[in-house]
């Protein structure tokens, strides 16, 4: 599945490709992944699980400590994270939101499905 979805994956050589299987089984271990009004699927986690990996491929034993779900919404929502706007990832910080991130769920394969567009709401 990772080939077929995340031409990251694809393009790494065998040694690498077993870290980033290694960090999103570690990832997914520690990290909820939540569907707010729709289905979380297998691809969905892998593209949530791959979205924390690539980043921190050159650094093991990386974990995020300050995270422990990410939310995925049907569309973008607003800054009250109700409506349908033009916010497509947030972080929370502080007391609101602390341990989460949410992530608009389209907008995360949007990003995986084009690899020159650099908009990836997994990775801003």
């Amino acid at each position: 599945m990772l080939e077929q979805h995340v031409l990251f994956y694809h393009n790494l050589s065998v040694e690498d490709q077993l870290r980033f299987d290694h960090g999103i089984s570690r990832f997914l271990k520690k990290v909820r992944i939540t569907g707010i009004n729709t289905e979380v699927y297998l691809t969905d986690k892998l593209l949530v699980a791959s979205s924390a990996a690539i980043p921190v491929l050159g650094f093991p034993g990386w974990d995020y400590t300050f995270l422990d779900e990410v939310l995925l919404y049907p569309a973008s929502f607003d800054s009250n994270h109700s409506k349908e706007q033009t916010i497509t990832g947030m972080v929370g910080r502080g007391s609101v939101m602390e341990g989460e991130m949410i992530q608009s769920k389209p907008s995360l394969h949007r990003g995986f499905k084009n690899e020159t567009d650099k908009q990836n709401v997994g990775f801003h």
